[in-house]
């Protein structure tokens, strides 16, 4: 298959090794890792977890597909305080190892929130950021995923600015809608650039508010547009549980997550 599925630990209601256990025996090809600030809790920076994680992945033949840097949410990469911007972007630079001693090949940067980039200045910050970031990234060949609210212009131009190859779009098949962007449209327009993608399901009840398929997500259109630009990445279930048992109802989304990407294997 070209496109691996995989979940995010959380959906499974599981950490670490169980995730991975769990992903093998639901039937996922990889998990992704929500990981926290550093500052507080620097258990994914320890070699010893690292070579745990590495064997566990490994026994089972599931794989660390990212790791996800949501506290920047919080704690904003592109944040007008510079000892902020200088603990973040050092957060980041000490997770750009671990993405590699585990073999996952994107780390997702998170702008929503407090972190939301709505301004040119909060742009050109996170530029310069990404500008220190990016020569170790090349370097360990993981990918820096930016999700935000952006358009696909604003995205093209950061990048650009940024000019790495190591610097790409984390795109969530969803969210786009509720800023009113035309997801598929986005995918186009983003084309190669895209270095990742999230699946679950848009609706009134909010983002993920729904199982795969029953929502307002234009899946032809999205899975057309995959195919018009050979996407080839990890697609990375963010989906909800929605009937009280998390393994099922992953196990579910899953099943419906291969139903709506078949036309891109």
């Amino acid at each position: 298959m070209s496109i691996q599925i995989g979940v995010i630990a959380g959906v499974v209601r599981e950490q670490g090794v169980k995730a991975l256990q769990a992903a093998k025996d639901l039937g996922f090809d990889g998990v992704e890792y929500f990981v926290p600030p550093p500052w507080e809790n620097r258990e994914w920076l320890d070699k010893s977890f690292q070579k745990e994680m590495r064997q566990a992945s490994q026994k089972f033949g599931v794989s660390v597909s990212s790791l996800a840097l949501a506290y920047l949410n919080q704690v904003p990469l592109a944040s007008p305080d510079a000892a902020v911007r200088h603990a973040t972007l050092q957060s980041l630079l000490d997770y750009i190892p671990v993405a590699k001693a585990l073999g996952a090949r994107e780390i997702l940067l998170a702008f929503y929130g407090q972190g939301e980039l709505a301004f040119q200045r909060q742009r050109a910050a996170l530029v310069d950021q990404l500008k220190a970031a990016a020569p170790a990234a090349e370097k360990a060949r993981v990918g820096l995923g930016i999700e935000s609210t952006l358009t696909s212009r604003q995205y093209l131009d950061i990048l650009d600015r940024v000019g790495s190859p190591a610097v790409n779009i984390y795109l969530d098949m969803c969210n786009p809608y509720f800023w009113l962007h035309d997801t598929a449209e986005q995918i186009r327009s983003l084309g190669g650039r895209i270095g990742q993608i999230h699946m679950k399901e848009g609706s009134v009840e909010g983002p993920g508010g729904k199982d795969l398929g029953e929502g307002f997500n234009r899946w032809d259109e999205i899975t057309s547009a995959l195919q018009e630009i050979r996407y080839k990445g990890w697609a990375v279930l963010e989906t909800s549980s929605n009937h009280g048992n998390p393994h099922q109802d992953a196990r579910m989304n899953l099943e419906r997550a291969r139903k709506i990407l078949a036309p891109c294997q």
